[in-house]
């Protein structure tokens, strides 16, 4: 038996226990599917950054220490999994909203309602789509947060 097929039996082996987490067989390293949905904080860090920055290019540490008190609520570093932000490889620190980002913001497009990620990597995503007022829920009011550019 080649490497290749060892590797794809594993994988078939792991695939069923992937929802509740396995350790690796091969590596050892504790492998599970996350699920992660488009939350308040993350829409109200969109509307945000949107409304403070348009779609220009900024450095993401120094946006967070002007805005210390939210920094610890937002999993923004998710969003580009949505295609709503966009970081420059070169300078990872860079960060902007994406065409799609700015259309979701303003209401104009719709994002799945959760990714599924394993180690970080995007591996699925749900077919549900959902509207920034739909993601943002009760937590915030969408209207008062664009309209005061918070």
């Amino acid at each position: 038996m080649d490497l290749n097929t060892a590797i794809e039996i594993v994988k078939q082996w792991m695939a069923p226990q992937l929802k509740e987490g396995i350790d690796c067989p091969c590596c050892g390293r504790f492998t599970k599917v996350y699920q992660r949905n488009l939350n308040s904080g993350m829409v109200r860090f969109l509307i945000d950054f949107y409304n403070r920055h348009g779609t220009n290019r900024v450095s993401i540490a120094n946006y967070h220490v002007t805005d210390q008190q939210h920094a610890h609520h937002q999993e923004y570093e998710k969003l580009p999994k949505w295609g709503l932000m966009a970081h420059d490889n070169s300078n990872p620190r860079l960060w902007w909203l994406t065409e799609l980002g700015c259309k979701f913001v303003n209401n104009q497009a719709t994002v799945n309602k959760y990714i599924r990620l394993k180690h970080g990597i995007l591996v699925g995503h749900s077919i549900e789509q959902v509207s920034v007022k739909q993601a943002i829920g009760t937590k915030f009011d969408y209207d008062e947060l664009m309209a005061a550019g918070i």
